[in-house]
């Protein structure tokens, strides 16, 4: 704002500065919480459930250009506009103007993205999107902008040379944060490998689910990853996994099997755990087992509609559409479940609180080493990777060298 604003509009474009960069501040920071933790089972702020969720957006490709988190480019705006009645210039405010309208454009298509693609919304996002309409109408509203002129060249007139000043700036600083995003990425390669390499080793499933959601091999050993996946079609942090699995099957494709050991949490099917979370999830599997044909294409559709699929009427639906309503009471079908979920029991306790290793979704079991929880896209990449380079003797054999 320059100094001919009126003081109100100086103190809400302020203000609105302030808030854009607290929020940006918390995204940098919940970015590299979610993505490179320390911990792998951290659970991040702003992480209220599966709708209102951060990390969704901050393990999507979107979530950063580069290695640079896309709030930084929303911290670079707040302190532009912060800075505004510092620095009272015409030139100045005119480069503000334009980079407040296309910085409200930007987020208001990713607010869009969020709610419609990833089914979620990030409180961090839509608070500075907020803060962000809040500036542009005040910027709109202002004595200086009446006299500017037409209605399109008072947003899009930025002065040449501030603009060209702001963006060595801005490039100076993005590099910094890519450079800080390798180190990051490399750092979190090691320590995932290491916690990796410290599990211990446990046997296949006994009865080895016939429901694969990625095929590298007729055999599911050949492959050189081989991931049993305990998992609840009702489960909200299924979706999370399976949009990492998704893009690692594309990373390592022709390298990985996948099967589905079907685990829900709902006691009609499920007497493993006491726990009664997801309630129809006996009969989501149920459906997804009668016909091994329509498997893939029925756990994509629960995967896709998560919100949806926890109603009884859109399970049915689903039934009705794919012609499996016969599953939910077909005894051969629900035996084949029953026998899946049972071998749940066959691994030794992992925690005082409950009586078998598998006892939560999602749990993966990657070349015989037992995960529990979710890995995010970077430690899984990595963990992949090792294997896959030691398969093909690009590395000495890491567990043995490391225990050593």
């Amino acid at each position: 704002m320059p100094s001919g604003s009126k003081p109100l509009f100086v103190l809400l474009s302020v203000l609105a500065a302030i808030g854009m960069i607290v929020c940006s501040v918390l995204g940098v920071e919940h970015f590299y919480a979610a993505n490179y933790s320390a911990v792998t089972f951290q659970s991040e702020f702003c992480d209220i459930n599966r709708h209102w969720n951060c990390s969704q957006f901050d393990y999507s490709a979107g979530a950063q250009i580069f290695g640079v988190p896309l709030a930084y480019w929303g911290l670079v705006i707040g302190f532009l506009v912060f800075l505004g009645p510092l620095i009272p210039s015409k030139a100045f405010e005119r480069t503000q103007r334009t980079l407040v309208v296309l910085n409200v454009a930007v987020f208001s298509l990713l607010v869009a993205f969020w709610t419609i693609y990833l089914r979620s919304v990030c409180l961090i996002g839509v608070s500075y999107w907020f803060f962000a309409v809040i500036c542009l109408l005040v910027f709109a509203r202002s004595a200086s902008a009446a006299e500017v002129g037409g209605r399109w060249s008072k947003w899009l007139k930025p002065a040449p040379r501030v603009l060209a000043v702001i963006v060595m700036l801005a490039a100076m600083g993005s590099y910094g944060f890519a450079s800080y995003t390798r180190v990051m990425e490399e750092n979190l390669a090691d320590r995932a490998v290491d916690q990796y390499s410290r599990l211990a080793k446990v046997k296949l499933p006994s009865f080895l689910s016939p429901y694969w959601v990625a095929r590298s091999s007729e055999h599911f050993e050949d492959a050189p990853i081989q991931v049993v996946e305990f998992d609840d079609l009702l489960c909200d942090d299924a979706v999370s996994n399976e949009l990492v699995l998704d893009k690692l099957k594309e990373d390592f494709k022709g390298k990985i099997n996948v099967v589905w050991q079907f685990f829900p949490l709902d006691s009609k099917c499920n007497q493993v755990v006491k726990k009664d979370k997801h309630p129809g999830a006996c009969d989501a599997a149920y459906m997804a087992a009668y016909q091994p044909s329509k498997f893939l294409d029925i756990h994509d559709e629960f995967i896709a509609h998560w919100k949806e699929a926890s109603k009884p009427e859109w399970r049915s639906d689903l039934a009705r559409r794919y012609g499996v309503e016969e599953g939910l009471t077909d005894k051969p079908t629900q035996d084949v479940v029953h026998e899946i979920i049972q071998t749940a029991t066959e691994y030794e306790p992992t925690s005082v609180q409950y009586s078998y290793g598998i006892r939560s979704v999602p749990t993966l079991i990657v070349n015989n080493r037992l995960i529990i929880g979710i890995f995010s896209y970077p430690q899984l990449h990595a963990i992949f990777q090792r294997i896959v380079d030691e398969k093909e003797n690009k590395v000495p054999r890491f567990i043995e060298n490391w225990r050593r």
